[in-house]
């Protein structure tokens, strides 16, 4: 896991550059439990916000950062062309 805190023009923030929960552990809590984790530790460094990237195909992680409060704030989008 890499977090990187930084001050921002008017608020001290966060962003989270990667997660990875091995696959035979997903499903148990623990992203839930690390984002948690890394929200306290954010608080207890005064940091207002955290942001983060995730791949729209991974539904499971954006259910999870849904269900914590995050919201979409850009897209990023492709064509593949033929």
């Amino acid at each position: 896991m890499v977090i990187y805190i930084y001050d921002g023009k008017d608020q001290k923030k966060c962003f989270i550059y990667d997660i990875k929960i091995k696959e035979t552990f997903r499903g148990q809590g623990l992203g839930t439990k690390t984002m948690n984790c890394i929200e306290r530790y954010c608080k207890d460094k005064d940091v207002e916000s955290i942001g983060l990237h995730v791949f729209g195909h991974n539904k499971r992680a954006v259910a999870l950062y849904n269900k914590m409060g995050f919201e979409t704030t850009n897209y990023r989008m492709e064509k593949k062309l033929k």
